[in-house]
């Protein structure tokens, strides 16, 4: 399976979560590392089909998930608590 990663497809293996299919292909979730693969630190964080901040150790890899690493040196919108339309930060 695949999942895709900055517009990049990657491949998943089944029991993958989306970390570690990331760490195997080389690619940093966190653009500099990950800390804990346990939900407990936000090193792992990206927008996984266009949700921000998602711990990507927590989500499994699914076909055709598309995750976004959050941009280097700036915080993307945060949705607010709810849904409803994302507030700029």
């Amino acid at each position: 399976m695949r999942i895709v990663v900055d517009g990049q497809p990657i491949p998943a293996e089944a029991g993958d979560s989306l970390a570690v299919a990331m760490l195997r292909s080389g690619i940093h979730p966190g653009r500099g590392g990950t800390l804990c693969l346990a939900g407990d630190c936000p090193h792992c964080t990206c927008a996984v089909d266009g949700v921000p901040y998602t711990r990507t150790c927590q989500r499994p890899a699914l076909a055709g998930t598309v995750v976004e690493r959050h941009p280097v040196g700036s915080a993307p919108a945060a949705p607010p608590p709810g849904g409803g339309p994302r507030i700029e930060a």
